[in-house]
């Protein structure tokens, strides 16, 4: 993520560059794979939302995008239950 401006809430920073680009490699390289999902779920962070959009633009792929309160800053075995 962007480092924060003056005030600005941790969930409102942006993807940074750098992520950006881990996003389209990431949404690349999944894209020659026979499984690709039909639903994405993603924190209400800005960057959560910003990078579950490049990786499906990648997938040229119809795929659902569900925001989830609970996936913001959790941990892992939260994120299993997810899936």
């Amino acid at each position: 993520a962007e480092p924060r401006e003056n005030g600005q809430h941790d969930m409102e920073r942006p993807l940074s560059k750098k992520g950006r680009r881990t996003a389209k490699q990431t949404g690349k390289a999944m894209k020659g794979h026979a499984n690709l999902p039909q639903k994405v779920y993603a924190s209400f962070a800005r960057r959560a939302c910003q990078t579950a959009k490049r990786v499906i633009k990648q997938l040229d792929h119809q795929a659902e995008i569900t925001l989830r309160e609970d996936l913001y800053l959790a941990e892992p075995r939260v994120m299993g239950f997810t899936i």
